[in-house]
């Protein structure tokens, strides 16, 4: 089965779409976790956004933390925050306090 063809900024694995920018130098490629290109548009946008704009976490998270309902791009926006974050976290170390 032949897939669709992937958005602007956007690349196939597999079955899955993949969003990719270059932001000051830096190039982040990180997986949209969906194969609907419109889906895949929306969460490149947010992902890019939160790069650009990290000040924007502290609503968030300040939402999330009163319990308020999320929009869906504030949603996007949380699920990309934590992809980051797993991508950056190095778990080599283990466990705070764990002896090797």
């Amino acid at each position: 089965m032949k897939l669709p063809k992937a958005p602007a900024g956007c690349y196939w694995r597999g079955q899955i779409l993949w969003g990719r920018v270059t932001i000051r130098g830096h190039r982040f490629r990180w997986s949209l976790g969906t194969g609907n290109p419109g889906i895949a548009i929306r969460r490149r946008q947010t992902h890019i956004k939160a790069l650009r704009e990290p000040a924007s976490v502290k609503d968030v998270k300040r939402r999330v933390m009163a319990g308020l309902a999320l929009t869906e791009d504030e949603r996007a926006f949380v699920a990309s925050a934590i992809d980051l974050a797993m991508d950056n976290k190095s778990f080599e170390a283990g466990p705070a306090g764990a002896g090797a």
